[in-house]
């Protein structure tokens, strides 16, 4: 069973990004997720890995 987290920037803009526990995101999904939070691959590669 999954879920979703709903987040608005201060502009009002909402990305909604799928929540399904340990499952990992399909590359597909997270470029378009990627796409609608305006960061690219290489921003996103620079986060840092939560532990």
């Amino acid at each position: 069973m999954g879920s979703h987290n709903v987040f608005r920037n201060s502009e009002g803009r909402v990305v909604v990004i799928p929540d399904h526990g340990s499952q990992v995101i399909v590359r597909p999904l997270l470029r378009k997720i990627l796409r609608d939070v305006r960061m690219t691959v290489e921003e996103y590669s620079q986060i840092p890995a939560k532990g």
